[in-house]
Parts: C-alpha cells; sequence; structure tokens
C-alpha cells in the first residue's frame, strides 16, 4: 500500500511544521505551503489525498482553496478539512459546505483528533 499524501497549508510557518512532523512520523507524505496561493498552484501536480487547510490566510483564503479543490473535476474527489482559530462550531457551517469542506478542526487541536479525522476520511 503507497502513502497517502496529505496537502498542509496554513500561513503559520511553524504550525505547518509541526503538523508536517506529526503526520511523517504516522507514515504520511506531506506537502506543507505557507501560501495558499502556492499551494492552489501546485495541488494539480501533488494530487493529495486530503488537503489540510487553515481558513484566515493572505491573498486567498482557506474557502476559496477548498472551492476550487471541491469544484474542478480533477480534484473533486480530495476530501477538503478545515482548521481554524476564528470560527466556531456551527459558524459559516453553510459555507463550509457549500466549499466542500468535510470537516473543520479548531485550533488548538489534539494531533489525535487530527489522525482520527485523517483516517476516516481516508478509508
Amino acid at each position: 500500500m503507497s502513502k497517502k499524501t496529505i496537502m498542509v497549508v496554513d500561513d503559520d510557518a511553524e504550525l505547518v511544521n509541526e503538523i508536517v512532523d506529526i503526520l511523517e512520523t504516522e507514515g504520511y507524505a506531506v506537502a506543507g505551503f505557507t501560501s495558499s496561493v502556492e499551494a492552489g498552484h501546485k495541488v494539480n501536480e501533488i494530487m493529495p489525498d486530503l488537503a489540510l487547510l487553515d481558513l484566515r490566510m493572505d491573498g486567498q483564503s482557506g474557502f476559496e482553496l477548498a472551492n476550487r479543490i471541491s469544484h474542478r473535476p480533477e480534484t473533486a474527489h480530495i476530501p477538503v478539512v478545515a482548521m481554524t482559530g476564528y470560527y466556531k462550531e456551527g459558524t459559516h457551517e453553510g459555507l463550509m459546505k457549500i466549499v466542500g469542506i468535510k470537516e473543520c478542526l479548531s485550533k488548538p487541536f489534539n494531533p489525535d483528533d487530527l489522525l482520527k479525522v485523517l483516517e476516516r476520511l481516508l478509508r
């Protein structure tokens, strides 16, 4: 079985590095980005098995990147998980569904919770 590839996008480089370390330790291949614009340009090349996106970023929000991933035929199969420290449960739920976000993790989150979400969505 080949490694599953996760795309991690957050404008906090330290958080991206922490998540990359956690996921690589668990056997995932990981592509980390601090720019949602750059990640958007690379998504077709990388073709991740799952995208983990911060919702509030400069340049292009996670909502915009999720919408781009979820509504293009070549990437629509990629599950999108949001990470946020700003939006509480129930807030923006309708928008998240419209742009194709499958799950939302509130920051700070426990690494075990992240791994459970990934396992569930990658089955």
